[in-house]
């Protein structure tokens, strides 16, 4: 794979305030990217914002991605205050633990919807977009509990496990349109 720079791209980071995601955003902005940055709390997003350089290069959209229609949300509004999106990363996520027999139906359809679905809608909500353009790259932050199960883990590996899916077939779909779909699956050492 090609070097890439972030410098000067448009990118939308969704987590934004999570661990991950304000160790990332900061080096995004150093690096003089355009963002615009998502997260649940509106106020956790002014906060990291006050902390970043060229403030005026940067979008805030409070959204929920465990509801229906946010992704969508924060797709349409990063294309209109961006102009258009490079990259996204789609960090937003929520851990689970709990055996198998103790999960509630609640819980399952909860870190599904936030874990799995709303990534690949925004994803999809961004493709035509980014056909049009011609390039973009999705960066997924998935899991290593999405590729080996693991006591008291199932549910949450299995909402990365989905995704990772989904994604990687993406990947294959995209590639003659200049479109790249990466996979980064953390886990413990």
């Amino acid at each position: 794979m090609k070097p890439y720079s972030f410098a000067g791209k448009h990118i939308i980071v969704t987590g934004a305030t999570g661990g991950i995601g304000t160790a990332l955003v900061k080096q995004l902005a150093k690096s003089g990217a355009r963002l615009a940055l998502s997260a649940r709390s509106e106020t956790n997003l002014e906060d990291l914002i006050k902390t970043l350089p060229q403030k005026g290069n940067i979008v805030s959209i409070s959204a929920d991605l465990s509801v229906p229609g946010e992704a969508k949300k924060v797709a349409d509004k990063a294309i209109k205050d961006l102009n258009h999106v490079d990259v996204l990363f789609n960090l937003a996520g929520v851990g689970y633990f709990a055996l198998m027999e103790e999960v509630t139906e609640d819980n399952m359809r909860y870190l599904f919807e936030l874990n799995t679905f709303s990534p690949i809608v925004l994803t999809s909500a961004l493709l035509p977009h980014m056909t049009r353009r011609g390039s973009g790259r999705i960066i997924n932050i998935v899991s290593c509990a999405g590729r080996i199960p693991i006591p008291t883990e199932g549910i949450y590996g299995g909402s990365k496990s989905a995704f990772a899916i989904m994604a990687n077939t993406m990947r294959f779909e995209l590639a003659p349109k200049n479109i790249d779909i990466l996979n980064i699956y953390p886990g413990t050492a």
